[in-house]
This record gives C-alpha cells, structure tokens and sequence, in this order.
C-alpha cells in the first residue's frame, strides 16, 4: 500500500479538484477529502491493535461494495447536516476510489476488490507504487523507494489536474466570449 502521505495528497487533490464544481461546498472540502481518502485504511487500526495487519488490512474495506457503502453513507451524513447528498458523495467516492485504486497499483498481494461477492484479491500485471514495508521497520532504505514513486505519481496528477484546469477555464471563457457576442 502507499504511504498516508500519498493517500492524502490524493484527497487533497481531490477536493480542490471538486470545490469548484458545487457552489457552495468548501467549508471543510479539504479536510474532509483528506479523511475521506484515508478512511478504506480503518480495517489497519484492528490490525494494529490486534498485531495481525494481513489479516485485517487490505481485505473488505478495500471493496467496490465498501466504498458505494461508504459514500452513501457520507452523502447522507451532510443531507442531514443541512448540505446536498451530491456534492458529499461524490467527494465520498472519489476519495474512496482514489484509495483503492492506489491500493491496487502497488506491489503486493492485490485487494478484494468484488467482496462479498468474492474473495479473490485482484493486482494489476504492472505496479506503480513501490509501497510500504511495515514489517521492515519505520526506518528502512526500501521506504525510499516507496517516497520516489508515490512523489512522482502525485506530481504528475497534480500536473494533469492542474491541465485539466487550465483548459476548462480557457474553453470556459471562450464559450462566454462567443456567447456574449453572437
């Protein structure tokens, strides 16, 4: 699995990626997006505190069921603070989706992407993490190796959403240029 700090810098991404598009919706975005990509990892705090992480971490929280769950669940949650289901959703899914995603793109033994359906673990024929090695120990050389590639991978998102940007603010202002002289 990735570093907290790439799963983090993911849902930071993530949430300055969408609080442009809700009106309305940013008190709050960015923290939440953070905890919302690190919430598939909860399952790791049972296996912390029961000293058994492959037997805990990376298995149902890790699941398309899971985080359609825990989107709805989150949509609700700011329906009933008083905000739109959408917006919280959404950032809900997209964070959750992120995490996995991530999850699945690192070197390991895959996650239990269609759980309870199945249990199989699904991992991709090319990795793009290195990931973490906590059975190494906090201070470890491979940790390195797991620092460059996640730096890399965020660096180039945040440059492809940063295009993104770019050119939907310049197709946005083209289109109103067009409009307000046609």
């Amino acid at each position: 699995m990735p570093s907290p700090i790439a799963h983090v810098a993911a849902g930071y991404l993530i949430s300055r990626g969408l609080s442009g598009r809700y009106a309305g919706f940013r008190p709050g975005l960015v923290l939440a997006g953070i905890g919302l990509s690190l919430l598939p990892d909860i399952d790791a705090a049972a296996g912390l505190l029961l000293g058994d992480m492959g037997r805990y971490h990376n298995n149902l929280t890790h699941s398309l069921v899971f985080a359609l769950f825990a989107s709805l669940v989150v949509g609700m949650a700011g329906w009933r603070l008083g905000s739109a289901f959408r917006p919280w959703f959404t950032l809900a899914l997209a964070c959750y989706l992120a995490h996995i995603t991530m999850d699945f793109f690192t070197t390991g033994r895959g996650i239990m992407l269609l759980w309870p359906v199945s249990e199989q673990r699904f991992k991709p024929p090319f990795s793009i993490f290195y990931g973490l090695h906590w059975s190494d120990g906090l201070f470890s050389s491979r940790h390195i190796w797991t620092a460059v590639s996640e730096i890399a991978t965020v660096a180039a998102f945040a440059l492809v959403l940063a295009m993104f940007r770019s050119v939907t603010t310049w197709l946005r202002a083209k289109h109103r240029d067009s409009s307000s002289t046609g």
